[in-house]
């Protein structure tokens, strides 16, 4: 099997520097890129702020013990948001058709969660 290649997810705050050099590595390699970057980016936008806010570790005061006062993080995924990611790499590797597809099409358990997950 042959390598590929994966973006980084879009933090909150939109920085566009680093896309290019997945890209560039890709097309340099001659390998397929699954463009994270770009899933996450639609995704945030669709959902708003509000609605993104919940993926990320941004927590009230009292949420977790170990934030006592709160915190605000836009770059660190609560597991919701880990799993919607995950999601969207299944995806992403299913439409690379093989080999990459049948990592995630053999196992049920990855296939079925990366559905439910990016469909809510």
């Amino acid at each position: 099997m042959s390598a590929a290649a994966l973006t980084y997810v879009l933090f909150r705050i939109f920085v566009s520097a680093i896309r290019y050099a997945d890209h560039f590595l890709g097309e340099r390699f001659d390998v397929p890129v699954i463009d994270l970057w770009r899933m996450s980016r639609e995704w945030l936008e669709n959902a708003g702020d509000k609605a993104s806010e919940q993926l990320y570790m941004n927590v009230k005061p009292g949420d977790y013990r170990f934030f006592p006062v709160g915190q605000t993080d836009n770059s660190h995924l609560k597991y919701s948001g880990a799993m919607l990611y995950a999601g969207m790499i299944a995806d992403g590797l299913k439409k690379l058709d093989e080999p990459y597809a049948l990592l995630v099409e053999n196992d049920p358990h990855i296939a079925s969660a990366a559905v439910t997950e990016i469909n809510g």
